[in-house]
């Protein structure tokens, strides 16, 4: 564990996660209490549950009037629901008995999730924003180029408008709910207004400050002549509200809010909150990768050895991405969570009281909660620090990437931000997994990635990497998959029919191809092996 002083434990306790606590969310008191051993944050009254495929929803309704339940929502299309409970029912009694009755996969609390708070354009020009261009200024100092090398990058693409990814935040400045109200944030082609699914009534007008501060770190509108630059200056945002006014989030809205942005086309996720595992929160992650969507989360501001969920999956899903900070300094930040599951780091600041050493970007220019007291953001455009911010950071880039190759997949764009970025901070790097501790991969170069992925191409069905598709590769492919042969190099070469599974199939697919004049090979997306 890295020793951390007496300031920065007082920190902690005030910092992002703790300080705000409301007492309700979406008229709800949120409650704490055990479930399975663990303390829990959790809405009251509201269970999360998942059908088993053979159960009639008649039966779990005569289950749920005998035992004071209503259901709320669904069930969907991953045969999950919502339940409410009245006032006086035991949750934790409800829970043992639906989990118990055979009709359901599971049953849990719908635990709270927290939003982690945290060109020509005038601040970009005058340094303010050094993550994306540190040459030493003063403020705020620090190591010239600690920064993510995104000016190379935007000469060789500012991002295309074909591009379309997720944010799942706490909103958007908006006035009366339907006009796009910033004057970085402004163009109705580019951010598309998405679903209310903390359901505060108002669309997704950002009442919280958390949403903007993100958005204006991937795409404020730039080379604009004001305001700051974002990392991508073209791709269509989809804005989910899944945070309310006071950045209180549930399983159940990120479940939601997955479910919403999969299905409107989205090819990249960005969900800089979290909180415990569940197997609702599990159900939505697996749901992206299903559909090929890149969830790039943050690891949390936690100032411990610990990955918040839904980042934690990134050790079992390979559309995730764990996200830590580093400061300017090219140093892990303090406030930043680490651990075995972060893949890369990228700038988030120093941490509260925030100013010029944090991270500048867009915030609601109408009276927001992150304007009070402790964090004081000013309107218009401000400072704040966190692992959401280097989340935003990483889903721009992930953007960039598919501005020049709209086919790359999930799990390439995933390898290819963590095979580019830069191993700094004096970390151990092992050999074995090419991670660090505390940066994973190492801190984002967006200019490197997007060189790498210049040359991430490679003939698929080329199992052998020689340069040929020949009945060399049908014998490699036989080797790898019954004589434990070396693998496929990328993985992706031995996935000829783009199943995303190496099986017999690419056998009988590139056998075809070969000899058959069958289906022209494929791009595959497979990154694991399958039999």
């Amino acid at each position: 564990m890295r020793a951390r002083s007496i300031i920065f434990i007082w920190m902690g306790i005030f910092f992002f996660t703790s300080s705000l606590y409301p007492a309700t969310f979406n008229g709800k008191r949120t409650l704490k209490g055990k479930w399975k051993g663990k303390e829990i944050e959790y809405v009251e009254g509201d269970i999360l549950f998942k059908m088993k495929p053979n159960t009639k929803l008649g039966a779990l309704d005569r289950f749920f009037k005998g035992s004071g339940a209503k259901l709320a929502e669904g069930p969907d299309k991953l045969n999950t629901g919502r339940l409410e409970l009245s006032s006086s029912a035991d949750i934790f009694t409800a829970l043992d008995n639906l989990n118990s009755s055979g009709l359901v996969e599971f049953a849990e609390p719908n635990m709270v999730d927290r939003a982690m708070y945290p060109p020509n354009d005038y601040y970009f020009n005058n340094g303010y924003q050094w993550w994306l261009y540190n040459y030493g200024q003063e403020p705020p100092g620090g190591i010239p180029g600690a920064d993510i090398n995104v000016t190379a990058a935007w000469d060789i693409s500012p991002g295309s408008s074909n591009v379309l990814i997720g944010i799942l935040d706490s909103g958007i400045p908006l006035f009366m709910g339907s006009y796009l109200y910033h004057p970085d944030l402004c163009d109705a082609n580019r951010y598309k207004l998405g679903a209310d699914l903390a359901n505060d009534g108002d669309s997704v007008a950002d009442h919280f400050g958390h949403g903007t501060h993100v958005l204006g770190i991937i795409a404020a509108m730039t080379n604009n002549d004001a305001g700051v630059a974002g990392v991508d200056w073209n791709c269509r945002i989809l804005i989910d509200q899944v945070f309310d006014s006071m950045g209180i989030g549930t399983h159940n809205t990120f479940k939601n809010g997955v479910l919403h942005a999969v299905d409107y086309g989205v090819r990249v996720i960005n969900y800089s909150g979290g909180g415990m595992a569940s197997s609702i929160k599990e159900a939505a992650v697996a749901y992206a990768d299903s559909h090929n969507v890149l969830l790039v989360t943050s690891a949390g501001n936690g100032f411990q050895d610990s990955v918040q969920y839904p980042a934690h999956y990134a050790d079992r899903y390979l559309n995730v991405m764990a996200i830590s900070s580093t400061n300017y300094n090219d140093r892990l930040a303090d406030f930043s969570n680490y651990g075995a599951s972060i893949s890369v780091a990228a700038p988030g600041g120093q941490g509260t009281p925030w100013g010029t050493n944090d991270i500048f970007s867009t915030t609601p220019n109408y009276p927001v909660v992150l304007n009070n007291p402790p964090y004081n953001i000013t309107p218009n455009y401000g400072y704040i620090a966190g692992t959401s911010m280097s989340c935003g950071m990483v889903t721009g880039l992930a953007s960039l990437l598919l501005s020049i190759e709209p086919n790359f997949t999930a799990h390439e764009l995933r390898d290819i931000i963590e095979q580019s970025a830069d191993q700094v901070g004096e970390y151990t790097y092992y050999i074995e997994t090419g991670k660090s501790y505390e940066l994973g991969h190492g801190r984002i170069n967006c200019y490197k990635a997007l060189i790498y992925a210049s040359g991430y191409t490679y003939i698929y069905g080329d199992a052998n990497k020689d340069g040929f598709v020949t009945i060399a590769d049908l014998v490699y492919m036989i080797n790898y998959l019954y004589r434990s042969g070396p693998a496929p190099d990328p993985l992706s070469a031995g996935d000829p029919n783009a199943d995303c599974a190496i099986t017999v199939g690419d056998i009988v697919y590139l056998t075809n191809y070969l000899f058959r004049m069958g289906d022209p090979l494929k791009r595959g997306c497979v990154e694991g092996k399958s039999h």
